[in-house]
């Protein structure tokens, strides 16, 4: 079962996401469970806003499936102009895998199709993160 977390325009809770620390800050506050890998998706609005945020696939300890389908039907679904993920790993090691890379890189150009853009994807673990946007993988 998916957690979904709604933001509303009202509340004093809602964040902008135009820098990875800031969707980093986002992530942290998701309760989720870190001995398991959690790919999070942050819809935004077109001032990079959070619309809704939830965990939408949750995984073992290396990893975890993603169905892009589900994922793009969601961003659809919430009439998001913008996309941001997050997944955790359990190992603490940053680095994303060729896996991580190569599904950044099939979401990314599927979401130009439908004229929404992946804004970042972090990597994270509880007190750090790394960007594919400043890596330069995305």
């Amino acid at each position: 079962m998916k957690e979904i977390f709604e933001l509303r325009e009202s509340d004093n809770s809602i964040q902008s996401v135009k820098t990875p620390r800031a969707l980093f800050a986002q992530a942290q506050t998701i309760n989720i469970d870190h001995d398991q890998e959690n790919l999070l998706v942050f819809y935004l609005d077109s001032r990079h806003h959070v619309k809704h945020a939830e965990v939408l696939f949750k995984g073992g300890i290396d990893r975890t499936l993603l169905d892009k389908k589900t994922l793009l039907r969601r961003a659809l679904e919430e009439k998001a102009l913008f996309i941001a993920l997050a997944h955790n790993h359990p190992s603490g090691n940053l680095e994303p895998s060729d896996p991580d890379i190569d599904v950044t890189y099939q979401i990314a150009d599927t979401c130009k199709l439908l004229e929404i853009e992946l804004v970042d994807h972090i990597i994270f673990t509880r007190d750090e993160f790394y960007s594919m946007k400043e890596g330069n993988l995305l």
